[in-house]
Parts: C-alpha cells; structure tokens; sequence
C-alpha cells in the first residue's frame, strides 16, 4: 500500500487549513517561509506570524495532512522486469469515484512507477485512496512510448474534453478490453 491524505502542497480557500497547513509545511516538511509562500499565497510577515501564533495546532495539522494508505490492486499477475519497455493502464480513485485513467511507459519496475505517480499526484492535491493496475504490455523491441501515442490519440477520439497533457482522462473508467484491443492492434 501507497499512503495519501489531504495534499499540504494544495491551494485550500479555508483560512484555518491554510493556518493547518503553514504549520504542518514548517514543523513537519521543515519548510521555510519563502517555501511555504509558494503553497498559500501569504506575505512572508504572515507566514511568520501563523508558524508562532498557531503553533500549538501542530497535532491537527498533522492529523489533516499526515498521509493515509492507498490501497494498490493489480490484475497483472506478471510486472515485468526493470529494463523491457512497457506502456500501462492505471486507474486512481477517491474512494469509488474515478478521478482519471492513466495511459503511460516505464522501462524501470512498474510499481516503482506507480508508487511515483502516487506521490506525484497527492501532492498536485488529488486525494487518492485506491489505484488499479489494469495492464501492463510488454512492447519488446518496439518503444513504449509508440503505443503510448497510438493509444493515447485512439483515447482522445473516443474521450473528447477529458484528456489532460500528457496522458490523464479526467474523470474517465476507461475499459481495460479497449486499451487492450488498441495494443494489441499496434503490436500486429
């Protein structure tokens, strides 16, 4: 299992989540104010002001923010290895809604790989609590990043208006049969 929580590098609205999270990006990402100003559109005065004044929030703050276990399910019994060029199905969801369908390669170890994109995209604010690994192909000589194209462009097509640079669905279950059936007729 991946862990994930409220993102402490989000843009929140709240005034006492962002007090939350000036105090848990200095107390536990030891964060300085320059830093810290990046994530909650304060003055530097204030951020100094909140990490004194509101120190003693810090149990909250972590609380909110601490990350939670992703829980990370594959239906590929074989990952392959580090090395083979592959291109993957992933899916990420908070709770049982969708958040997006992930078309990607790797040449590394895919969990690896998706363990990066978790962190990656929990820090981008998306509140993840489930990933699927839906498939993985072996592409073997030929570059991942071929099929990737090829399916990402059939994906376009199909998903009008949901596709985010460079190779999310936004709140798309894109069957795995159709990623599938695009593989394999690439790989003919």
């Amino acid at each position: 299992m991946q862990s994930t929580s409220l993102s402490p590098y989000a843009n929140y609205e709240d005034t006492q989540t962002k007090r939350l999270q000036v105090i848990y990006l200095k107390e536990v990402e030891h964060l300085t104010a320059k830093q810290i100003s990046k994530f909650v559109d304060y003055s530097l005065s204030t951020i100094r002001n909140y990490i004194s004044k509101f120190r003693n929030l810090l149990e909250e703050a972590k609380r909110l923010f601490t990350r939670k276990e992703v829980e990370i399910i594959s239906k590929v019994k074989n990952l392959g290895k580090s090395g083979e060029e592959k291109c993957y199905l992933f899916k990420f969801y908070q709770d049982k809604k969708i958040l997006f369908t992930k078309v990607g390669t790797t040449t590394r170890e895919v969990m690896t790989r998706l363990k990066e994109e978790i962190r990656s995209y929990t820090k981008s604010g998306f509140p993840i609590t489930k990933v699927i690994i839906e498939n993985v192909f072996d592409c073997g000589n030929i570059p991942a990043e071929g099929l990737e194209s090829f399916c990402r462009a059939k994906f376009i097509l199909d998903y009008p208006n949901t596709f985010k640079k460079n190779d999310r669905f936004m709140g798309v279950d894109i069957p795995v049969e159709k990623f599938n059936s695009i593989m394999e007729s690439y790989l003919r």
